[in-house]
């Protein structure tokens, strides 16, 4: 049993630290500044996209995967995915999509609902999804 146990934290931690699994960091973490930095290159709100929250949950997935190399998922006041390709010792913002709740409500069997708006953009074909 302890072994087995032991096997499974191990191809846990190998799963997480190779990037099958995206891993959870900090908006602080060294790694996590490179592509911030990419961000602030870019003029998303002309495309629609809100500000990242300071205290958002942040999930690095690292690639290569579906035309990207490193993904980050952000949660706080809205949900989003942001792909970025390598370039030298940093990274490129290659595409983006997020999700928010909309101002209207709608009416299913399973009750009422706020719609849901989701704003995508990619300068690389596949780069980011839901």
């Amino acid at each position: 049993m302890r072994l087995s146990i032991s096997v499974l934290v191990l191809v846990c931690s190998a799963v997480t630290s190779c990037g099958v699994v995206p891993e959870k960091v900090s908006i602080h973490d060294p790694r996590v500044k490179p592509m911030l930095e990419a961000v602030a290159k870019v003029d998303r709100q002309a495309s629609g996209f809100s500000p990242v929250s300071r205290d958002a949950v942040i999930h690095l997935e690292r690639g290569p995967r579906h035309g990207y190399d490193v993904m980050l998922h952000i949660d706080g006041k809205t949900s989003r995915t942001i792909a970025f390709r390598s370039v030298g010792s940093g990274y490129e913002w290659i595409g983006e999509q997020e999700i928010f709740e909309g101002p209207r409500k709608y009416k299913t069997v399973d009750g009422e609902f706020l719609e849901s708006i989701t704003l995508t953009y990619d300068k690389v074909a596949a780069s980011v999804g839901s």
